[in-house]
């Protein structure tokens, strides 16, 4: 017995109205789009645990660094080698772009002024003698996972102030 083909111009409508295979293909469109948005969030949030982490280190420097006014340089450098920065160094002007896995340290004595007169910005004078204070600014590069190719390294900055008391 010979089955009858239908003709090529009643492929066409039923192939565009049959809904199997649907969702496999939309998948397949928006996979690479949602695979781009994932690697973007995981680079992010990577960027903001390490700005986090140089925050941690940037008090803990200035904390100790107010404790030895007289040795500051040292104390942060000491402070950052012992908490896994071994590479650090100090700097005098604000680091353009670190070398990766390094960290810059501006480290600047002054007077911290604790008054609510004082705005919050202008409590901490650099330079203002005699120093009771220590405010200590790391830069390092940020690390990307997935976006290396698709922007620069954002360079980290963070700031930590100590004050000594009498």
């Amino acid at each position: 017995m010979m089955v009858a083909r239908p003709a090529p111009a009643g492929r066409l409508p039923a192939f565009l109205s049959d809904r199997s295979g649907n969702i496999a293909a939309m998948t397949a469109m928006l996979a690479p789009a949602a695979l781009a948005l994932a690697a973007i969030a995981i680079d992010f949030g990577a960027l903001y645990t390490q700005r986090r982490e140089l925050q941690s280190l940037a008090d803990l420097s200035a904390i100790r660094a107010a404790a030895h006014l007289d040795k500051a340089d040292t104390a942060v450098l000491t402070t950052l080698s012992d908490n896994g920065r071994p590479s650090a160094r100090i700097v005098t002007q604000a680091a353009q772009a670190p070398l990766s896995g390094r960290v810059d340290a501006r480290v600047q004595p002054g007077r911290y002024s604790g008054s609510a007169d004082i705005a919050p910005a202008n409590r901490f004078v650099a330079g203002a003698t005699p120093y009771n204070a220590v405010r200590v600014t790391l830069y390092e590069a940020g690390e990307r996972y997935f976006g290396s190719s698709l922007f620069a390294a954002p360079t980290i900055s963070t700031r930590g102030v100590a004050r000594v008391s009498a």
